[in-house]
């Protein structure tokens, strides 16, 4: 029984294992490498999730694992695939302030703590998120090397997220959403009614339809489409004076 109730907590330490790996190949300059760890560290958070509820192991040291492998997975790690991208094309610009615009790469770790810190406290996030889910950010991020290697990618979206001014805006505003008062889709099912859940179905079938038509490069397509749906469709809480203290 004991060794049932630390499964899940052994998932998440294969989830912090690919995020170092991650980490590991984006300073070799092997972001596709990267990226495809990224993937596999959501999988397995997903899957963690999900054994601790089947085979009710919920714990606080799991609670605490799995934030801790959320930050290095989905913050430190698409915070260095940006840094890398940020660099190379700083570089290839030419532009005298190089040395120092990659380093805005880092806000997306620095506020993926924040949201992290946030979601662990914060016990009203269950069937939705207040804020951009880091695992949410980092396939946003995590998908530029994929679309910019793919030879299915449309010319005009490997050109933006090949600029580095659109790279910078990206860090910024990935940022800005994973700490902002907005309310996000949360993909746990209270139930499988559509009355109740026709939003998160209608977010699935977008996505799938969007990986058919675009591969890759639907992955921050569908992002963009999660944000527009969770700010259309869900109402926004409105903060108290005295949340936060």
């Amino acid at each position: 029984m004991h060794i049932q109730r630390n499964i899940p907590n052994v998932v998440t330490l294969m989830n912090l294992l690919s995020g170092i790996l991650a980490i590991l190949f984006i300073l070799r300059d092997e972001l596709v490498l990267g990226s495809l760890c990224i993937t596999i560290a959501l999988v397995l958070d997903f899957l963690d999730g999900f054994l601790a509820r089947l085979l009710h192991a919920q714990s606080p040291i799991g609670e605490q694992l799995d934030s801790l492998s959320d930050l290095v997975s989905f913050g430190i790690a698409p915070g260095y695939i940006l840094w890398s991208l940020m660099r190379s094309t700083y570089l290839q610009e030419g532009v005298s302030i190089s040395d120092l615009l990659p380093y805005a790469a880092f806000l997306v770790p620095v506020f993926s703590a924040l949201r992290l810190a946030k979601f662990t406290i914060d016990t009203s996030q269950k069937y939705t998120f207040h804020g951009l889910p880091t695992p949410a950010s980092a396939i946003f991020i995590g998908a530029i090397p994929l679309l910019l290697v793919s030879e299915n990618t449309p010319p005009l979206l490997q050109q933006i997220f090949s600029s580095p001014i659109a790279l910078l805006i990206t860090a910024v505003v990935i940022s800005f959403l994973m700490v902002a008062p907005v309310d996000m889709l949360s993909l746990k099912f209270k139930d499988f009614s559509w009355k109740s859940n026709w939003s998160r179905y209608l977010l699935l079938l977008l996505a799938v339809l969007l990986v058919i038509l675009l591969g890759f490069a639907s992955f921050p397509v569908i992002i963009l489409c999660y944000v527009l749906l969770s700010v259309i469709f869900l109402p926004q809480r409105r903060e108290s004076p005295k949340a936060g203290q």
